[in-house]
C-alpha cells in the first residue's frame, strides 16, 4: 500500500450526523421533489378512501353485527396500509438516488425526468 493513501477509520457520531445534515442541506428541494411525487398521491388516495368509508358510531347498549360494507372498510385500510407501506420505501429508495446519483430527481425514477421538469 502506498504511503499517501487516505487511512480509513471509524466516524463518531458528530461526524456521521454532521455529513447527514450537510447533504439534507446541501439536497434538499431535489429530495423533497422525490419524495413529493411519492406521497402526494399515496395521500390524497388515503384521504379518498378514509371520507369513502362508512359511519361506524354505535349507540350505546346497541349490539353490533359486522356488517359486509364494514368488512369491505377494513379492507380499504388495509390496502391503504399496504400502499403506505409500499411508498414510504420508495420515498426512501428515491431520496437515496437523489442523493447518490447525479443530483436530480429525474434519476431517483429510473430516467422519467418528470418529477423535476426536466427534459
Amino acid at each position: 500500500m502506498s504511503s499517501t493513501a487516505a487511512q480509513l477509520r471509524p466516524l463518531g457520531i458528530g461526524e456521521i450526523l454532521d455529513a447527514g445534515i450537510k447533504i439534507y442541506r446541501s439536497r434538499f428541494a431535489t429530495m423533497l421533489k422525490a419524495v413529493a411525487v411519492v406521497i402526494v398521491p399515496v395521500q390524497v388516495l388515503n384521504v379518498l378512501v378514509t371520507l369513502s368509508l362508512p359511519d361506524t358510531s354505535t349507540t350505546a347498549g346497541a349490539t353490533t353485527t359486522t356488517s359486509d360494507s364494514e368488512w369491505a372498510g377494513i379492507a380499504a385500510l388495509l390496502l391503504v396500509f399496504v400502499i403506505n407501506v409500499v411508498s414510504s420505501a420508495l420515498a426512501q429508495a428515491a431520496c437515496l438516488k437523489a442523493v447518490s446519483g447525479e443530483g436530480r430527481c429525474g434519476s431517483a425514477f429510473a430516467g422519467s425526468g418528470r418529477c423535476c421538469g426536466s427534459r
